[in-house]
């Protein structure tokens, strides 16, 4: 038997199929032999229901959040949008705006 490809892991050794890691995981080494080795996405992100992933870059920022600038993909953080702010969607780009949409 080979090694599940990232994203992936088997609960039992032997021919039986991979399966994928569960949607807001990810798993970005090959080889994992347990649900427990997919990852969570980091605090207040998912992957927006996608299953398998096979990097921490799938995890988005949930609504009504912004990723923090100093973060990068490897170390996402992301935060509650402030009282006052909009914020357009989540996900990676620069969501949070004034009332004016201005970020």
């Amino acid at each position: 038997c080979s090694p599940c490809s990232p994203g992936h892991y088997k609960s039992y050794v032997g021919t039986t199929a991979c399966e994928m890691c569960p949607k807001d995981t990810y798993r970005e080494t090959p080889g994992a032999s347990e649900q427990g080795a997919c990852l969570p996405c980091p605090h207040l992100s998912s992957t927006r229901g996608a299953a398998g992933q096979s990097s921490v870059a799938a995890c988005l920022c949930d609504p009504h959040t912004y990723p923090n600038l100093g973060s990068s993909a490897a170390s996402l953080q992301c935060e509650k949008c402030p009282a006052g702010a909009l914020c357009l969607g989540g996900g990676r780009e620069c969501a949070l705006a004034n009332a004016a949409r201005m970020c």
